[in-house]
């Protein structure tokens, strides 16, 4: 059976290959000699052999989607070369199948008097579409961080996009994904609030989106009949066994982030109850000329969100919250009338003192991301509400979490890729993000990160997403190739790191690990090297040379070398 391949095409898995000429023979005969034979058809288009067979011999014909060559000839036995030139819509061509076509070539002689006819087939196999590259992603524990690397696939047919499937890995523990329509993976924890999102567009650009911290820590409400506060003091402090926690992914006691509760009334007494926490009258009251009723809650660790349990609320009742980090005040706000609710929707406090309301503070006003370690809340106008209650988030710091999906390919011709595998490696916050596969799109934290390679894998092509180029102490990253580079020193490091632009405005770092760089355009291109992109960093390069480079790099803090 004569084969050609279509992944041997322009765009195939295999292009350049040989797999797209396949070779043959042709044999003619008549009764009458060779001699009489006059014409010979070849894919409807007819030779005059009448002078000699041998003159087909070079000559070509197209067919629907290769090219039939005559190469050679002897006592009437033809050599040829079928090329294939295209690939086979086998969604639309007549007789395809899901593994290819057939593709005939009729070819007739004639002596004038008589002929006979028959035909060459050639099978085309259909294009697979194939993954050939995916960049793994390495992103800090930090909400609101998002990371976008690149899937390499090609297909001769062309590919018509990607999706996430087959084995998404095994979801944490209390998270689950679903699939929208568009592709997107999203992923929620047991509170049923969005983790991460992944998109995937046809080009093969996937981007992971952290929208709240990994393994987050929650802490309940406290059991307000339990507290064991003292009646008639002016001030309080809360002991914090009294307050449970929970891992938010699975349920597990985690211990108590709570590390006290402050009230502060100044000459009034404090009256809990078993159904809220107030002061004098078991609210918490402005009493006017600036003397409120205050509610302190402190944290050991920093918050990433807050909801409250209030009651006793009018429509006029104004709750004062303030949140603080390291003792400055970093966000406040008012809550009056009417909320932001779970669902996004607006809640109208009703005025049936009554009723309870839940109002995460992350809806309404506090900004989003925001790490806090203290909350305050108060009254305002001359009004009062109850506090029944509270729930906070923390991130907790984690020291890698693989997070692992599949992706397949499809082509235009509905063919479907082998499933690849990439990772999203999630590091704790404040820890070394590093590099040890070579082909990773790093993503770090407002603040110095440290990016560390110590695997010289040649070819290999690293990216720092927005690279902060201040110096190391103002919060700038920070580069670690001091077990990358061989021999190294201060000196002679022009040997190992050659600086230019990208084409979007970033800088683009070539490194020789064994320090072969010479200067010499020529020399340099054929020296074994890898890369790292520094997006947003095209400020580097109007430093001035490699040398000024690398002393401002090394000056400021950004750049460990041995040397």
């Amino acid at each position: 059976m004569q084969q050609v391949f279509e992944d041997g095409l322009p765009g195939g898995r295999e292009e350049g290959a040989a797999s797209v000429v396949v070779t043959g023979t042709i044999t003619v005969s008549d009764l009458d000699g060779l001699e009489d034979i006059e014409t010979i058809t070849i894919a409807g288009i007819a030779f005059d052999v009448g002078s000699g067979m041998e003159e087909l011999v070079g000559q070509s014909v197209p067919t629907h989607y290769g090219q039939l060559t005559i190469t050679s000839y002897e006592n009437g036995v033809y050599g040829y070369e079928y090329t294939l030139h295209s690939v086979v819509d086998n969604d639309s061509q007549a007789g395809a199948t899901d593994d290819g076509f057939i593709e005939s070539i009729p070819i007739s002689v004639s002596d004038g008097t008589a002929s006979a006819a028959t035909q060459i087939d050639v099978t085309i196999v259909d294009s697979e579409p194939a993954i050939l590259d995916v960049e793994n992603a390495v992103i800090v524990n930090a909400p609101g961080l998002s990371v976008t690397g690149h899937i390499t696939a090609v297909s001769a047919d062309g590919l018509a996009g990607f999706s996430l499937a087959g084995s998404l890995g095994l979801a944490p523990e209390g998270v689950s994904y679903a699939l929208q329509d568009d592709g997107t993976l999203v992923a929620t924890d047991v509170t049923g609030d969005v983790l991460f999102t992944i998109s995937l567009d046809s080009a093969g650009s996937y981007t992971f989106t952290l929208f709240k911290a990994y393994a987050d820590v929650v802490a309940s409400s406290p059991d307000l009949a339990n507290l064991a506060l003292v009646p008639g003091k002016p001030s309080v402090s809360v002991e914090t066994s009294l307050y449970q926690s929970y891992d938010a992914h699975t349920g597990a006691g985690v211990g108590d982030p709570l590390t006290s509760v402050v009230f502060s009334a100044g000459s009034r007494s404090l009256n809990p109850s078993s159904d809220g926490l107030g002061i004098g009258n078991n609210l918490i009251d402005d009493l006017g000329a600036g003397s409120p009723e205050v509610l302190r809650m402190s944290f050991a660790d920093a918050l990433t969100g807050c909801s409250l349990n209030v009651g006793n609320l009018s429509t006029n009742d104004v709750l004062v919250w303030k949140v603080y980090h390291a003792g400055t005040l970093i966000d406040s706000g008012t809550i009056s009338g009417s909320y932001v609710g779970s669902d996004g929707s607006v809640v109208n406090i009703t005025g049936d003192e009554s009723s309870e309301y839940w109002i995460d503070l992350s809806r309404n006003g506090l900004e989003q991301h925001t790490l806090f370690d203290t909350v305050e809340l108060s009254a305002a106008n001359h009004t009062s509400w109850k506090f029944i209650g509270f729930a906070v988030e923390t991130p907790i710091s984690i020291v890698e979490t693989p997070l692992e999906f599949a992706v397949q390919g499809t082509d235009n011709d509905g063919d479907v890729s082998m499933s690849a595998d990439f990772v999203v490696n999630i590091i704790g916050a404040g820890n070394m993000l590093y590099d040890l596969e070579g082909n990773t799109v790093f993503a770090g934290d407002i603040g110095p990160d440290v990016f560390k390679w110590s695997l010289a894998d040649p070819g290999a092509h690293d990216t720092i997403a927005h690279f902060d180029t201040r110096p190391a102490i103002e919060g700038g990253d920070i580069l670690d190739l001091r077990d990358l580079l061989q021999t190294e020193n201060h000196d002679n490091l022009t040997g190992y790191l050659h600086f230019q632009a990208t084409a979007d405005g970033g800088a683009l770092v070539r490194i020789s690990p064994t320090g072969a760089f010479t200067g010499d355009a020529e020399h340099d291109a054929g020296v074994p090297f890898q890369t790292i992109e520094l997006q947003n960093a095209s400020g580097l390069l109007a430093i001035g040379s490699d040398q000024q480079i690398i002393e401002h790099l090394i000056n400021s803090g950004k750049l460990m070398t041995d040397g």
